[in-house]
């Protein structure tokens, strides 16, 4: 999923595609059935999750009890992917796994949602070039701590469905140059915690840990370079959801 409500990677006014197609591409390569959940749109938590669910009650696959699922969610989507696993079928549901997912709350969506008030030229600016904190005020405050935390708390995750997760943080030097040009900006270059550039590395640990790589938020979807750590990473999912 997109903090813009789209289903699509897009970085000012360049569009990459969906955000699932080079994992969903590289999975079917290694044998695993991938089905996208789309139409996801934006809002709260629980409005997109409720989407997902709309999305999902039309989908053969998940209307056929016999058939077991494993969720993957990148990002916020990891999130929502815990959320549906909460509420899904006992014992179809073999595992949910997160990338780079705010489990503990996303430390930088507070400083976007203080940006219109306290940096009110970086955000007109970022406004003119393609990307409006405005719009994405109602995502961003679903995925602070404030709201993270206690919402997992009263929906936990039925203890049959494995949880996992793989890690992701680097230095600043190593960012993709999309991530680097957004450190530029006076709000992200006061932002001093490790993190993949948008979400801070402590709060992505989410039951086993499957592997701590080195890729930005942008790269953890093929995009913007260390190709090879990308594969890796798509290597490391496909063999744990074939030891179902």
């Amino acid at each position: 999923m997109s903090t813009d409500g789209t289903d699509l990677a897009q970085f000012s006014i360049f569009v990459y595609g969906p955000m699932f197609k080079r994992i969903q591409k590289e999975l079917i390569r290694r044998g695993i059935i991938f089905h996208a959940v789309t139409g996801m749109k934006t809002g709260s938590l629980s409005e997109i999750c409720e989407r997902a669910y709309q999305f999902l009650d039309q989908h053969p696959v998940w209307s056929d009890r016999e058939t077991p699922i494993h969720l993957l969610g990148h990002s916020a989507g990891g999130l929502i992917a815990r959320l549906v696993a909460n509420r899904g079928r006992e014992g179809q549901i073999l595992s949910c796994v997160t990338i780079a997912t705010p489990n503990r709350g996303a430390a930088l969506a507070e400083v976007v949602l203080g940006m219109p008030h306290n940096y009110p030229r970086t955000t007109k600016f970022m406004q003119q070039i393609g990307w409006d904190a405005t719009k994405k005020l109602k995502v961003l405050a679903g995925i602070t701590s404030a709201i993270v935390l206690p919402l997992f708390e009263k929906n936990p995750i039925p203890e049959n469905v494995k949880q996992a997760s793989i890690v992701c943080s680097l230095p600043r030097r190593e960012f993709s140059l999309p991530m680097k040009v957004l450190y530029w900006l006076k709000p992200f270059a006061e932002f001093e915690v490790l993190s993949d550039g948008l979400v801070d590395r402590e709060s992505q640990p989410f039951g086993d840990i499957l592997a701590e790589l080195k890729l930005d938020h942008c790269q953890q979807i093929g995009l913007f370079g260390k190709r090879r750590t990308f594969n890796r990473m798509c290597d490391i999912l496909a063999d744990y959801f074939k030891t179902f």
